[in-house]
């Protein structure tokens, strides 16, 4: 059957691009996971966190643990980083054996795809060649995965366009965004002149945030880089 592993669908991920969720589904269903997804895994709690709702946010976190407490997966896995990160910290925020276990369980989709294989880029001109590459913070500093999708992306066959400071926040940052848009666009200003510096064919991301933020900023799509994958 497979090795059983609960999808983390998210809120604004299973609502504005809910392919990025059914694809990954395809791509584990395909190398011997057996995905599965429930409705007990509803927000993480990371929204609430940010507007600075902590005991909220920790009674949305402690309902998540309560509903999928009987169910039996190896893994916990999370296309939007956002989600991702916040899931990693339960342990921590709550501060109890039940949640670090929960934690230990979380992986970014990234970790999951990591030691297995895909096929080529299509050379058909239906995927882009060369690929600017957005590392959400959640991602990077949050969750310290870092060069797993850069690499799994060369070794797919694409290039990777160097971007400038790309340590640096895009303006998203969960709420921020719309409690300080002033500020977030202009940082989505200047994340988006370094990706479209070296003239990409695509631009990629691993949060949800990042790519609804950053799609306003280049007036041009951006993906999750997922999709890129076969």
């Amino acid at each position: 059957r497979g090795t059983p592993v609960l999808l983390w669908q998210g809120c604004a991920q299973q609502a504005v691009t809910p392919e990025v969720n059914a694809h990954l589904a395809r791509l584990l269903s395909a190398r011997g996971y057996a995905p599965i997804v429930s409705d007990g895994a509803q927000c993480c709690g990371g929204l609430t966190l940010h507007y600075g709702r902590a005991a909220d946010a920790k009674d949305v976190m402690r309902g998540n643990m309560r509903r999928l407490a009987g169910l039996n997966v190896d893994l916990i896995v999370s296309t939007a980083s956002g989600c991702g990160v916040t899931l990693k910290d339960y342990g921590r925020l709550l501060g109890d054996a039940e949640a670090a276990a929960f934690a230990a369980k979380v992986r970014d989709a990234a970790e999951v795809l990591s030691p297995l294989r895909f096929g080529k880029r299509a050379v058909d001109g239906t995927l882009p060649r060369r690929v600017a590459w957005h590392a959400p913070c959640t991602l990077q500093h949050g969750q310290r995965v870092t060069s797993v999708v850069e690499r799994i992306l060369t070794d797919t066959g694409y290039t990777l366009t160097p971007v400038a400071d790309a340590h640096l926040c895009c303006g998203s940052a969960g709420a921020y965004s719309l409690l300080q848009p002033a500020i977030g666009n202009e940082l989505a200003g200047r994340k988006a002149r370094a990706l479209r510096r070296h003239d990409p064919d695509a631009v990629v991301t691993a949060n949800i945030g990042c790519q609804m933020h950053l799609a306003a900023a280049l007036d041009a799509p951006v993906r999750h880089w997922l999709e890129l994958l076969a």
